[in-house]
């Protein structure tokens, strides 16, 4: 006698492989005495096909309690792997433990099994005894595929070898440096949408005039030395925080700017008003000078987004 393959509702094809692979048993051959029997038999191409397929599902099969269930599980002859992991589940025979004790109504996600223990279990098996009369499946997923999708969607890292120590300070430097590019290009965009809200000329972002609501600009637009625009930048978000008639009182005799003494002069003048707003409490205070702030990149996205965010609210 051999297993019979089948098909199950929800089964998927996964690099060309169904997963899971379903068997049945041939015919009326369906006790678990015949269970156990064909397990002995072709346990060699069960454990090739598992590794091929990901997973394996018996079904049709009489397997009436769990001693059944441990004399099929012995059959394939794993060695045994002691439970050490900390979810909450109680031991109903000397080698299977219920799969969870915690409410019904709570939802339990993807995860890996012992998944904070060093040493994993290689295989898993899982047997109902009772089906829920509502829900109660049991979800599985190629965790191989998930990396896959996971490392195409991530900068790649390598960690040489080491102790464990070290191999984490790596992995959670790693993970710092994905967050701070996450929170730079947030910042980028709240900056753009903040300035736009203010009601800035598109085309000083390098758009046409009237594109307030067209795509965001390019990644890196606001982090890249572009001294034209800072100042573009602060004489816009100035005005706008000192009102038109005090803005061309302050900056009468430099914008707009012409050449390289106008940029400084209005520098000069753009720092003492930053000074004078920030001893008023107008801004935060900052370290950023305006040497830096005219340069449109780097820490100093803060202090703009900042101002903008201030006069919206």
């Amino acid at each position: 006698m051999e297993f019979v393959e089948g098909s199950v509702a929800g089964e998927r094809v996964v690099k060309g492989k169904v997963f899971p692979l379903t068997l049945v048993p041939p015919g009326k051959s369906n006790t678990c005495h015949d269970l156990v029997e064909m397990v002995r038999r072709e346990k060699e191409k069960l454990s090739e096909a598992l590794a091929e397929h990901g997973a394996i599902l018996l079904r049709g099969f009489q397997v009436d309690s769990i001693e059944d269930f441990e004399k099929v599980v012995e059959a394939f002859g794993w060695e045994e792997f002691a439970y050490e992991g900390a979810a909450d589940r109680n031991k109903v025979a000397s080698r299977t433990h219920t799969a969870s004790e915690a409410p019904l109504h709570m939802f339990i996600p993807f995860h890996h099994e012992m998944a904070l223990i060093k040493k994993v279990a290689p295989k898993l098996f899982f047997y109902c005894l009772v089906a829920s009369p509502e829900g109660g499946e049991t979800s599985i997923v190629r965790s191989d595929v998930i990396v896959e999708e996971m490392e195409k969607k991530r900068h790649p890292f390598s960690i040489p070898e080491g102790s464990d120590r070290e191999r984490s300070k790596l992995v959670r430097a790693a993970m710092a440096t994905e967050r701070e590019k996450e929170r730079e290009a947030e910042l980028e965009s709240a900056m753009y949408t903040n300035c736009l809200l203010l009601g800035l000329d598109p085309a000083v972002l390098g758009f046409p005039a009237g594109a307030g609501g067209g795509p965001s600009p390019r990644a890196g637009f606001f982090r890249h030395s572009n001294p034209k625009m800072g100042e573009q930048l602060l004489y816009f978000l100035l005005s706008t925080l000192r009102g038109p008639e005090q803005s061309a009182k302050d900056f009468e005799k430099v914008w707009p700017i012409f050449d390289s003494g106008q940029s400084r002069d209005f520098r000069k003048i753009v720092q003492g008003i930053i000074n004078k707003l920030e001893s008023q409490g107008a801004l935060p205070r900052s370290n950023s000078r305006v040497s830096s702030l005219a340069t449109c990149c780097g820490p100093s996205l803060d202090g703009r987004r900042q101002w903008s965010r201030r006069r919206r609210m």
